[in-house]
């Protein structure tokens, strides 16, 4: 029997996945909160690897630009 493993920092709640990732400690004075969960808005594990990947990268295009400002 193969089990479908999460994309990674996300997870299923009530039939939809969600991204969830701590915050790293050195950049934490830029958030309210030490944690970051997002709905990512769908219930299809395959839509939810994508929506994994482009959250990183916004997150990363976020950091860049409060460490350039």
């Amino acid at each position: 029997m193969r089990t479908l493993k999460h994309p990674q920092y996300t997870y299923l709640k009530d039939g939809s996945y969600y991204f969830s990732r701590s915050v790293p400690f050195d950049l934490r004075h830029l958030y309210l909160k030490p944690r970051i969960i997002q709905a990512l808005m769908t219930q299809s594990l395959t839509r939810a690897k994508l929506d994994d990947c482009w959250f990183v990268i916004e997150l990363k295009q976020i950091e860049i630009q409060h460490l350039i400002f």
